[in-house]
């Protein structure tokens, strides 16, 4: 009788375990993303580092909105195709094409953060051209490669 008692216990402890979990997770789902204070930090920063007047600043602005607007949609896709990728079983022309779907997403997020520094470059005078290096090499390490200015590989 003590054993059926132990395992009654043992149940519901794991149980109210299970909920407080669940509710712990559940409570920190809808949570805004980590980084989005920390990316008008950088926009401002950027603006900032490369001078830019309120001209510029509006339209580095809008480019830089586009441009997350299209890495999230990638990114989107991405995680719909992984996700795919763990659920099929065994079918290999599935999982060699998913996987080259996920790859193609990476290439176009290289080409399309290229384009968005070009993009950037092209609203600069030739005086803030000297800032352009800096503020490069900071973004790339904050949003493309996800590591801290002074970390290095």
């Amino acid at each position: 009788m003590k054993t059926l008692q132990f395992y009654k216990i043992s149940t519901l402890v794991l149980l109210v375990l299970n909920l407080v979990m669940m509710g712990f997770f559940f409570l920190n789902f809808h949570r805004p993303p980590h980084g989005a204070h920390q990316e008008n930090d950088f926009l401002n920063e950027a603006i900032e580092v490369l001078q830019l007047d309120e001209k510029q600043a509006t339209s580095f602005e809008k480019l830089a909105m586009n441009h997350n607007q299209e890495m999230e949609s990638i990114r989107n896709k991405q995680l719909e195709h992984t996700e795919e990728y763990f659920e099929t079983n065994n079918d290999t022309n599935k999982s060699d094409s998913l996987l080259n779907l996920i790859s193609e997403g990476e290439t176009q997020k290289i080409k399309i953060t290229k384009n968005h520094f070009n993009q950037i470059r092209n609203i600069l005078t030739s005086k803030q051209q000297h800032n352009y290096q800096k503020f490069k090499r900071e973004a790339l390490n904050k949003i493309l490669l996800q590591r801290q200015p002074n970390q290095r590989r």
